[in-house]
């Protein structure tokens, strides 16, 4: 099992292309499943260690009132169960809505084969747990108490800033890490090229941003009547 799990990691990582090529579209839920939830159990972890990391700083800083960071404590915790199992759930959903995105681009693959393909891409939400405990741990925060003054030490926030800007380029670099296994899953599941395959799976964050686009033209009209 434990051997299975790392192998499969190791294909994902190292012959994306082949594993997706030779991925079985079906078969049944089952082991895609086992390691998308040891993928969200870990990755549980890894995000809860940050949450306590961060929540000790902000105890020892004394900015936040004891009984706050108490149930902030307690909320990481409920978090580290939770979280898989919405996980899961996000799972199915957003292979339902992948599915019908990839239909809209002439796909014909199965939904079963399109849950495949999310499952198997669970190993980014490893990768995005990793990198936030990186940043955590490395990146200079200046103490709770700089945010708080009237005439705070611009100059330290302001690096800080700088590296926090590192930490979303390398979140937005795994974003497309993630467009891109999804891509490629789709053009073999679905038997899409890789650009229609890519542009199903950016589809529901077009149709995010027209419909926001849509929400601010609104606003801005209405704002000058």
């Amino acid at each position: 099992m434990e051997n299975n799990f790392i192998n499969t990691w190791k294909d994902i990582v190292k012959h994306p292309n082949d594993f997706f090529r030779n991925m079985p579209v079906s078969g049944g839920y089952r082991d895609p499943l086992i390691f998308a939830v040891v993928n969200y159990v870990i990755a549980a972890i890894l995000t809860t260690a940050g949450n306590l990391i961060n929540l000790r700083t902000l105890a020892e800083s004394e900015v936040m009132p004891g009984f706050m960071v108490s149930m902030s404590y307690g909320m990481a915790l409920f978090n580290l169960v939770t979280a898989p199992i919405f996980n899961i759930i996000s799972l199915f959903i957003g292979a339902g809505i992948l599915f019908i995105c990839f239909k809209i681009m002439s796909g014909s693959g199965t939904y079963e084969g399109t849950v495949r393909i999310v499952a198997y891409t669970s190993i980014v939400s490893v990768i995005l747990g990793i990198i936030g405990i990186i940043i955590i741990l490395i990146i200079p925060s200046p103490p709770m108490e700089q945010f708080m003054q009237a005439t705070p030490d611009m100059a330290e926030i302001m690096e800080y800033m700088q590296y926090a800007i590192y930490g979303i380029v390398l979140m937005l670099i795994v974003f497309a890490y993630n467009v891109f296994l999804l891509g490629l899953g789709g053009k073999y599941v679905h038997g899409l090229s890789l650009i229609r395959s890519l542009i199903g799976v950016l589809l529901p964050v077009i149709a995010l941003g027209l419909l926001f686009a849509v929400m601010i033209i609104i606003s801005a009209t209405q704002s000058s009547i």
